[in-house]
């Protein structure tokens, strides 16, 4: 899948199990709903290749996440850039890959 623009997990759960190539300029983001429901992009096996995530600055629960299934950050073809503050999480036996 092609990100051109934005993708959002806004109050929710966005869920990648597929490559998203963000090469061209793609953001994916995850926001607070601006009440109490935060924004998870988790990747389930999935791949951002290039672009930039971003999460809600104001809310340490938006964030992107892994499932057992892991999740590829993948800079080989455009750099993923996680912005300053954006929150990312891997917990305990769970594995997030970045190739560069």
């Amino acid at each position: 899948m092609t990100n051109k623009g934005l993708m959002e997990a806004v109050g929710g759960m966005l869920i990648l199990r597929e490559t998203v190539d963000g090469t061209n300029g793609g953001t994916v983001s995850a926001l607070n709903n601006g009440g109490s429901v935060s924004g998870v992009v988790l990747l389930d096996g999935g791949t951002l290749r290039g672009g930039t995530f971003t999460s809600d600055l104001k809310d340490p629960a938006s964030a992107l996440e892994v499932t057992a299934n892991g999740g590829t950050l993948d800079g080989t073809a455009g750099t993923v850039t996680i912005a300053s503050g954006a929150q990312a999480v891997v917990s305990g036996t769970l594995t997030m890959t970045a190739r560069a």
